[in-house]
């Protein structure tokens, strides 16, 4: 199959509205960014993959980035269908600059749904698989009694037009777990740059839900992400935190 067919590339210039408190662009923001572009893939007539099947669910992505993303950057990412499972699909992104030099990249899998929950996939969709080079690290479960612990809600303004916690507000949240646990003194806090941030979506959390937020330091140096309901132990979404 045709590569043009099965993998697009997106231009994008960045703008200062779209900058953190640090001068680059959040992780939270690129997971909207780069959900946006799989939206575009899957609304256009010509693309072979998302017309193929009628609705999906975010079940995990992984993001990680090189270098940081500031003001003025002109970037070119490549999206493209990297896996093809039963009822699952991986959408791998790669970031680019205007020069070339690749900056980041992007995993993320898409799980069909149907009338009564996952539904198989057509498996002609293997035909537009390319190589990625991408795999989501395995996640476990935060340890409470280690972890870092901030009580949170779920906000309007945290919504999508689903009406459900959009998925790049879980990325801002274990990305402000992070900071809001080095501004309170505890060891799974950092700042700098982020390098990875991956985040499994085990459940989802509505309006007016009231959550723990969890970060725990392990041995690697990395952190381990958690966000459960208030009074639950079960959690809803799992994750690992790095730096660069």
């Amino acid at each position: 199959m045709a590569e043009i067919e099965s993998k697009q590339s997106f231009e994008v210039s960045i703008l200062g509205h779209e900058l953190g408190f640090d001068g680059a662009v959040r992780a939270g923001y690129l997971a909207k960014l780069l959900e946006t572009f799989r939206w575009q893939m899957g609304r256009s007539q010509s693309h072979p993959v998302l017309s193929r099947f009628k609705a999906g669910v975010l079940r995990a992505q992984t993001i990680e980035l090189f270098h940081d993303i500031r003001m003025g950057d002109e970037l070119r990412v490549e999206v493209f269908l990297s896996r093809v499972g039963r009822t699952s699909l991986d959408f791998e992104s790669v970031l680019f600059t205007k020069a070339g030099q690749k900056i980041g990249h992007s995993l993320a899998t898409i799980v069909a749904i149907g009338e009564k929950g996952p539904e198989p996939l057509p498996p002609e969709l293997k035909e537009f698989v390319h190589p990625g080079e991408m795999k989501h690290p395995e996640l476990g479960e935060v340890d409470p009694a280690r972890a870092y612990l901030r009580p949170d809600r779920v906000r309007p303004s945290d919504l999508d037009l689903f009406r459900h916690m959009n998925q790049s507000r879980y990325v801002d949240f274990a990305d402000d777990a992070r900071l809001l646990a080095h501004a309170d003194g505890h060891e799974a806090g950092f700042t700098g740059p982020l390098g990875v941030i991956s985040i499994s979506y085990e459940d989802e959390v509505r309006l007016g839900q009231k959550l723990d937020v969890l970060l725990e330091l392990l041995p690697d140096g990395s952190r381990r992400f958690g966000l459960r309901r208030e009074g639950e132990t079960k959690l809803v979404t799992k994750g690992i935190v790095k730096g660069r």
